[in-house]
């Protein structure tokens, strides 16, 4: 699982609590996760994604 796929996973409205049982880590490195990738991909953009496509569901 990549970072990638928490902050997909996140915005498909799975709570951190959900992707960290499904992908077997604590729900603090889930939360960190999707916050680093969050940010990486708002500096490479510079906005919100207007959509976002699933490579796995909740």
């Amino acid at each position: 699982t990549t970072t990638q796929e928490v902050t997909t996973l996140a915005h498909q409205g799975c709570s951190f609590r959900e992707i960290s049982a499904s992908i077997g880590v604590y729900y603090s490195t889930t939360s960190m996760m999707h916050y680093h990738g969050h940010q990486s991909y708002q500096k490479a953009t510079r906005s919100h994604p207007c959509a976002v496509f699933p490579t796995n569901a909740c």
